[in-house]
Order: structure tokens, then C-alpha cells, then sequence
């Protein structure tokens, strides 16, 4: 299947873009970055366009997701600020005037978990600490184990609703789940990046990534095994799950995106164009990725043709900076 890349010079952010959100609204595809200049930008990923723009954060943005609300979809974003906005996909309009605080420091990851009764929150986790806001600023209890020296956290759907699953810098992921809290695996060689769920043949799993190049599937004993490599850390991974052929996506340190097929235990697609790490990953209806890098370019990548569209954010070359 033939395939192309096209190149669009936007130049807007002026200072190293950390992270990515997309989603699809009315057949519309889109997506917002954050920098390390506290600025959002809302972005028309099909053209390229520059939707809306925010100075959302006095200094860098550290994290971001996408949350389901009564109004349609928002963005929340956090940063070194010690603020959480929640702000609107389509049109960057904040839902509140009054941010809300993480006491204890700056925000280092948000990850989205599904309460009952709720809907959409986002978990807030920093120096072993974790925070529940929902979209209208309440807090929300959920169990919580800490862990000293985390890396990730995040709240997983393993089979028995959301619970929280770590990675520490050793290399290990843990369960604190009230089950069961302890070591889950063990298989990694250096620092836990990134987790994520995945279902396959009706079994639930955990995928992790390590700095050590490698990712994990997670299940019972018999069936935790590696599953994808890079020959750099692999910073970010994601799941596209469809009725026949589940996709495991895999982002590293050096710039390139896999595709991996878990049941054949191989390398579908492979995606190169960035020069430096991949900071976010996103996915979208119809096998679209969204890829996000230190080097400032944005790529919206089609896995059904093989088509590439690399939009450059920042308005120079440098890769540090603000605004």
C-alpha cells in the first residue's frame, strides 16, 4: 500500500512541547499540546490548523489527559505550578474559574479512572501522594497504596474495576489494590515509564514500558512475557483494542513508534521521522496515531494506509525555552 508524508511549519509554541491529547468530536479530529511555556494549544490534526490557544500554567506543563463530562470532552492539564484546569476540547473555554491545587507540589502525572456514579476524574500523583479531583473539583476516595520511589501511576481495569498499579525506578510493577498488594512482575531492568490495560482472548493484562527498551504483558505467571523492544528507553506506550486484532503501540527515546501484534508476537508497523524522544502518545477512531516529540513536531499517523502528516509546534529549533 503506498504510503506519504506530508510537513506543515506552524511555528506557535515557543518552547519544548511535553505532551499531547486528541479526541474526536462530530467527525472532527482533534488535539491539544502543552509546553513548557504553560501554553495550550488547540489544534484541527486533519489540517493542521491552530484552533485556540491558552496561557493555561505559570511555567511548564508536566501532564495532560482527556476526561468525559456532561458538556462533551475537556482536557485537564497540570504542571510545576501545583494547579489542575480543566479546560474545553473544542474551544480551550475553562469549565472553572478556580484551578484546583495540589498541595503538595508540582504535578507530575495526571491519569483519567472511571467512577461510578462520577464518570470520568483524574488521579493527581506526586512524591507518593495521589489526589482525585472530578470535573466539578470534588475529591473523590479511591484506594491508594504508596510505594517509595514511583515512577508511574495509574488506576487499571485488571478485571475487578480500577485499581491502582505502579511502577518504581527498580524496574518493578506493584498492585495496591486491597486483594492483593505486592509485586506483580519483576521482568524489568531499569525504571517503570509508562502502564497500560489490554484484553486479549477475554483475559485482562497490564503492558509496561521500561527505560531498559523493553514492554510487558502482565498476567498470571504462565502468560506474563515480553512482548516489544527498542534499542532505546521506551518512554510511552498505548493499546488499540478492536474485535479481531488487538495493537500494542510502543514510543521510545529515539524518535520511533512500533506497532506490535501481541498474538503473532511481532512488529507490524514501524514509524520513524522524530529526532528526539517521544513525550505523548494518542490514538484516534480508525487506526490514527498521534505522536508528540522533545523535537517540537507533532505527527498524526495512519495505520491503515501508511500515511504520515508532521506538523513542526515550535518557532525555532531549540528545544528549551518559554512562551
Amino acid at each position: 500500500m503506498d504510503s506519504a508524508t506530508t510537513t506543515q511549519e506552524l511555528g506557535d509554541h515557543a518552547s519544548a512541547v511535553g505532551g499531547v491529547v486528541a479526541g474526536e468530536v462530530d467527525g472532527a479530529f482533534l488535539g491539544v499540546t502543552g509546553c513548557d511555556g504553560g501554553v495550550l494549544r488547540g489544534w484541527d490534526l486533519i489540517s493542521g490548523r491552530c484552533l485556540w490557544t491558552r496561557q493555561a500554567h505559570k511555567g511548564p506543563i508536566r501532564s495532560m489527559v482527556t476526561v468525559r463530562y456532561e458538556g462533551g470532552l475537556a482536557v485537564a492539564s497540570a504542571g510545576e505550578d501545583r494547579v489542575i484546569r480543566y479546560w474545553r476540547l473544542t474551544t480551550g473555554e475553562p469549565l472553572s474559574t478556580t484551578p484546583l491545587s495540589a498541595i503538595n507540589g508540582p504535578v507530575w502525572l495526571l491519569s483519567r479512572v472511571a467512577v461510578d456514579g462520577l464518570g470520568d476524574c483524574v488521579v493527581n500523583c506526586y512524591d507518593n501522594w495521589v489526589q482525585v479531583p472530578t470535573v466539578q473539583g470534588e475529591e473523590v476516595e479511591l484506594p491508594y497504596t504508596s510505594r517509595e520511589r514511583m515512577n508511574c501511576y495509574h488506576y487499571l481495569d485488571v478485571g475487578h474495576g480500577p485499581e491502582p498499579i505502579m511502577g518504581d525506578l527498580d524496574g518493578d510493577v506493584w498492585s495496591g489494590s486491597d486483594e492483593y498488594q505486592g509485586i506483580l512482575d519483576e521482568g524489568h531492568a531499569a525504571a517503570v515509564t509508562d502502564l497500560a490495560t489490554v484484553h486479549l482472548a477475554g483475559s485482562p493484562f497490564i503492558l509496561s514500558a521500561s527505560a531498559d527498551g523493553t514492554a510487558r504483558l502482565i498476567g498470571t505467571s504462565e502468560q506474563t512475557r515480553q512482548v516489544a523492544s527498542h534499542t532505546t528507553a521506551i518512554t510511552r506506550v498505548a493499546v488499540i483494542p478492536e474485535p479481531h486484532r488487538t495493537r500494542l503501540l510502543t514510543a521510545s527515546e529515539g524518535g520511533t513508534v512500533r506497532v506490535w501484534d501481541p498474538a503473532a508476537h511481532a512488529t507490524k508497523q514501524h514509524y520513524s521521522g522524530h529526532t528526539h524522544a517521544i513525550k505523548a502518545l494518542a490514538t484516534l477512531p480508525g487506526g490514527r496515531l498521534v505522536s508528540c516529540s522533545a523535537d517540537g513536531t507533532l505527527a498524526l499517523s495512519n495505520m491503515e494506509t501508511g500515511d504520515r502528516q508532521q506538523i513542526h509546534l515550535l518557532t525555532s529549533p531549540r528545544l528549551s525555552g518559554s512562551g
